[in-house]
């Protein structure tokens, strides 16, 4: 059977989950550190929130979007909002490892009760739950009008060209995914758009704490074994992509490589309990107000003046964290409107909510993400001899393209660049909602 014509071009975005860029060294990454050194990079500072698949595939900020977290608060359409009718027993309803079985429960019945497509309760405790909706996840996001704004998958199907997505729902399981990527462009499809993400980077550092370089300061609870482990992890991702480059190259005509690191990860070194302080207080849960326990912002409602009071009392004048009032969300981009809180209280770098409603109270954290402070001097992450405690810093970008002709580093950027970034290279046009800046804009780059 004669081999199939090599296709014409072809562009691969690669999100390696949580890879901060001083993970890429000679010694862990020589394949990505060559390309940094020889092509396109940047270091890539995600938005405020939590919904990073929505700024990279829309080019919008979350106050655009109105896609900040995981979960909003939407009490009339919430599809767990039958079981605020259990009373007591929702009440009772604390969805940790012990009670494993009721969540799944709640999450099947949740579907079949709302025709939602997803409807995992997360471990947001029953007095909470019948408040909450999905937000970025109402069905997988390559599916039509999957996102609140037009996104790269729409554009091209729009326009009859052709993608392939993978990434979770289709698998979350690293070596799954580089075997299917390797065998897309093995067998030569002809796609205008592939997309896939590994994720044992996320995962490790949550569990291990980020690889932080020497004299920088590592996770409270990080171990020598912890740190071999992230290494090995970043050595093994680094071969996945070398493979997956020259598979590429002896296939295609032309392509475009995209490997970015969608946010950075900080060291954990101190861990507070909101809910049991929150709960301590002589207020109803539920009744009196709601909270959210993202792992790096608590959003809390009020339904009750006594509630705002005694709630923003507890948050004020506090060594571990903040209140986010309303200009400073206006400025960083964050929604206003009730969905995401009529408080928001941010963590310092560094300091977990814990527990939250995404990490089971058993698992031993220790890296994190999504603080409001990165931990950033100037364009480039922090070096040994700055304040680096807790410091998140950047993701990365690592880009080859015959598009971008010369070495180039283009400092900090945001992960909102991305969207007019793919819409360059896939050739369809960037919608008017677009507010990023596509990575080929600038001196000594060229759009063929």
């Amino acid at each position: 059977m004669p081999e199939a014509p090599k296709p014409r071009e072809t562009t691969f975005l690669l999100i390696l989950d949580a890879c901060r860029r001083d993970y890429l060294t000679p010694e862990n990454a020589p394949f990505l550190h060559g390309l940094m050194e020889r092509g396109l990079t940047a270091s890539i500072e995600s938005p405020p929130g939590f919904t990073q698949r929505t700024t990279m595939f829309t080019g919008t900020y979350p106050d655009t979007s109105n896609a900040f977290s995981a979960f909003g608060y939407d009490p009339e359409n919430s599809p767990f909002k039958w079981v605020g009718k259990l009373g007591p027993v929702a009440r009772a309803y604390q969805p940790r490892k012990v009670m494993y079985p009721m969540r799944m429960a709640v999450k099947r019945i949740s579907r079949w009760a709302s025709g939602q497509y997803h409807t995992d309760p997360a471990w947001i405790p029953g007095p909470y739950l019948p408040a909450f909706s999905v937000v970025e996840d109402h069905k997988p996001i390559f599916e039509e009008n999957a996102m609140p704004l037009t996104g790269i998958f729409d554009l091209l199907r729009a326009q009859g060209r052709t993608f392939k997505y993978l990434a979770h729902p289709i698998s979350g399981n690293d070596d799954e995914i580089h075997k299917m990527v390797l065998d897309t462009f093995r067998q030569r499809e002809d796609h205008a758009f592939v997309f896939a993400q590994f994720s044992n980077l996320d995962e490790g550092a949550h569990h291990k704490g980020p690889l932080v370089p020497e004299g920088f300061v590592p996770a409270k609870t990080q171990t020598d074994a912890d740190r071999a482990f992230m290494a090995k992890e970043i050595r093994e991702i680094d071969r996945k992509c070398r493979e997956i480059h020259q598979t590429l190259a002896e296939n295609y005509q032309t392509f475009h490589f995209l490997a970015i690191g969608d946010h950075g990860m900080a060291p954990v070194m101190e861990k507070v309990n909101v809910l049991k302080m929150v709960e301590s207080l002589p207020l109803k849960a539920g009744r009196d107000y709601t909270l959210f326990l993202n792992s790096t912002i608590a959003n809390a409602w009020f339904h009750t003046e006594k509630a705002e009071r005694e709630i923003r009392a507890l948050f004020t004048d506090k060594p571990y964290g903040r209140i986010i009032e309303a200009e400073e969300r206006r400025q960083r981009r964050i929604p206003l409107d009730r969905r995401y809180g009529d408080l928001l209280f941010a963590a310092d770098p560094g300091v977990l909510f814990w527990p939250d409603y995404f990490h089971v109270v058993e698992h031993d954290i220790k890296g994190m993400h999504g603080y409001l402070e990165k931990g950033i001097h100037g364009d480039e992450p922090p070096r040994a001899g700055q304040e680096t405690w807790g410091a998140e810093t950047t993701g990365v970008l690592c880009m080859d393209s015959p598009l971008a002709r010369e070495r180039k580093d283009l400092g900090l950027r945001n992960l909102v660049d991305v969207f007019p970034t793919l819409c360059a290279l896939a050739g369809v046009d960037v919608p008017g909602h677009n507010e990023g800046r596509s990575f080929l804009e600038g001196p000594g780059l060229a759009l063929a």
